[in-house]
């Protein structure tokens, strides 16, 4: 349930062959970036300059991609986060814009495992890693 929203304003820069995406003065949110996936492109945005919100259920490892954020140079913040419910979000994109007053890219890492069944076990209709990502990304945005 990975999803990169950013708006075409970005622009890209050739240095030594490589592309290099520039996000100075940009903000970008990183939800479930307390590990893997997500503390990955949370590091990466901070390299490339960006104002990064690292979301995360678990506060200690969200604190430490905050760390290794800033110790690669980069700015970054932590916001313990449930994005699994509307409420949940609503009280992180209000913190995010009290601090930064923007938002100007959302990596949608946040998911859920649920419980392994087949679907025909499932009582109701499953609510995927998918489901996290997609439906409860503000609509608002």
């Amino acid at each position: 349930s990975r999803m990169a929203i950013c708006p075409n304003d970005f622009y890209f820069e050739k240095n030594l062959g490589d592309s290099i995406v520039n996000f100075q003065r940009k903000v970008a949110l990183i939800t479930g970036g307390s590990s893997g996936i997500g503390r990955a492109a949370a590091i990466a945005f901070g390299k490339a300059g960006a104002n990064v919100i690292v979301a995360a259920r678990r506060e200690a490892e969200g604190t430490e991609t905050v760390e290794l954020i800033t110790h690669a140079g980069g700015a970054a913040r932590f916001i313990q986060a449930d994005v699994s419910n509307s409420d949940g979000i609503v009280e992180l994109m209000d913190r995010m814009i009290e601090t930064y007053g923007q938002l100007d890219c959302a990596f949608n890492n946040a998911g859920t495992e649920g419980k392994f069944a087949p679907i025909s076990d499932a009582p109701t209709p499953p609510r995927s890693a998918v489901s996290v990502g997609f439906s409860e990304t503000p609509k608002n945005l």
